[in-house]
């Protein structure tokens, strides 16, 4: 009893991370269409530039052409973020077992970097707790104790009588000749106990040995979830220092994707070279925008696995934090 109920907080545990995953996937949905929608426009707007230039003759029909060719293909991509969002949602709508149907829009207004769980406690601090807290543990001792004490009810088996109880109640009488009189009830009680050795002891050590084994494999099967909550919560760590660098990296190509299309799009405006060479840009700022959200948004699925695999420890929380 005590293991199904460990297991049934194992389930538990398992589906608020479900949750917690689909709802950062829908965030991640949400703000990809914003900025796919933003680059469309970006586009559309070097499109017309390029269409005007093409008019004035001051530009090439096959550049005005090429832009028109981007301007649909960013249209494209930003309908297939829209069909990730819908499907996004009706996954969080499962997790949550309320009707698919429902369209789910996230509270967050857009994507932000978490922190969840401090990092500058010991690796091993944190696999003792893990150890501590986990119900996959507790329900892999409560195997093993019931294993253990099967094993202690095996080895006192035969010298554990089986008793049998039985009543019986009538009515009781006699005489002489072809008389029968003097009727009364009777009451009895029987008690039987019988001690039972199977196969002339081979089978009693053949029960313990069985049993035996039960125990050592209860055992193993707890050590090897111990390495595994070991090798969760050690893997969890490694994606969230790297996650973070990997932030830090794509913000300043961000920054650097963003700086080069505003002076593009400047020097264009200004009658400086054709509206052509602003592309690159524009595409560099969008991928550029794309790398750091999967950026974040994998940080964020990172501190809450790392968060499941300590065992959802409150003390460990901090305050969410761009």
């Amino acid at each position: 009893a005590w293991a199904k109920e460990h297991a049934a907080l194992v389930v538990e545990n398992q589906q608020m991370l479900t949750a917690s995953l689909a709802y950062v996937e829908l965030l991640d949905a949400y703000q990809e269409e914003s900025l796919l929608i933003a680059s469309s426009q970006r586009i559309e707007e070097l499109s017309r530039i390029t269409r005007d230039y093409a008019q004035t003759g001051s530009g090439l029909v096959s550049d005005s052409q090429r832009l028109s060719t981007e301007e649909s293909l960013a249209k494209l991509r930003a309908l297939g973020s829209t069909e990730r969002k819908l499907s996004a949602s009706t996954r969080l709508a499962r997790a949550l077992s309320i009707p698919g149907t429902s369209k789910l829009v996230p509270l967050d207004a857009m994507v932000v970097p978490l922190q969840l769980v401090e990092l500058q406690n010991e690796e091993q601090d944190q696999i003792l707790g893990a150890l501590h807290r986990r119900p996959e543990l507790a329900e892999a001792q409560a195997l093993v104790l019931a294993a253990s004490a099967a094993y202690e009810r095996e080895r006192s088996a035969p010298f554990v009588p089986s008793v049998l109880l039985g009543y019986s109640t009538g009515t009781f009488g006699g005489g002489l000749g072809n008389r029968v009189g003097d009727w009364g009830g009777r009451y009895d009680i029987d008690a039987l106990m019988s001690w039972e050795l199977r196969n002339m002891g081979l089978g009693e050590q053949a029960a313990r040995r069985e049993r035996q084994a039960q125990v050592q494999q209860a055992m193993y099967s707890k050590l090897r979830m111990m390495d595994q909550v070991a090798q969760e919560v050690a893997e969890s760590r490694v994606q969230v220092m790297v996650r973070r660098e990997q932030i830090e990296v794509s913000q300043r190509a961000v920054d650097s994707a963003k700086g080069s299309y505003e002076k593009n799009l400047e020097r264009i405006r200004q009658g400086q070279g054709l509206p052509i060479e602003v592309l690159q840009s524009v595409q560099a700022y969008e991928a550029a925008q794309r790398v750091y959200l999967r950026a974040v948004s994998d940080n964020n699925r990172a501190q809450l696995q790392l968060l499941w695999a300590i065992g959802w420890e409150p003390d460990c929380l901090l305050a969410s934090k761009p």
